[in-house]
């Protein structure tokens, strides 16, 4: 990934739905490394299952001293999602909407594969 697009997406504020605070998003991986999962909603079932599966690796990930962070667009089924522990690391929602062809955060692949066209 290039550092322009993570620079980009790096500005963008989420919320912290335990706390309610807001930050950026480069701000979680500021002090030490961190794996980021972008859900496309909190109720999608596909979104659900990637959680739980990578969930299983949060022990490894804390012994590496890596950050599990997950992040989903608006706050709708959010409190189920936490509440169903569906995930093990933290979750943080932003206001943007995922939109296929908008310039959010949730299209960091989409931006990066236009790159690569680009350069090919």
């Amino acid at each position: 990934m290039s550092a322009e697009i993570v620079k980009k997406v790096a500005v963008n504020l989420v919320k912290d739905v335990k706390t309610g605070q807001t930050v950026p998003l480069g701000s979680l991986w500021e002090s030490r490394a961190c794996v980021l999962l972008f859900l496309r909603r909190f109720g999608c079932q596909v979104c659900r299952w990637t959680a739980s599966e990578l969930s299983k690796l949060k022990p490894q990930l804390d012994a590496a001293n890596v950050n599990l962070v997950g992040v989903g667009p608006e706050e709708v089924g959010v409190d189920e999602f936490v509440q169903g522990k569906f995930f093990a690391g933290d979750v943080y929602s932003t206001e943007t909407e995922y939109t296929p062809s908008g310039d959010n955060m949730f299209n960091i692949q989409q931006q990066q594969n236009i790159e690569q066209y680009q350069q090919s």
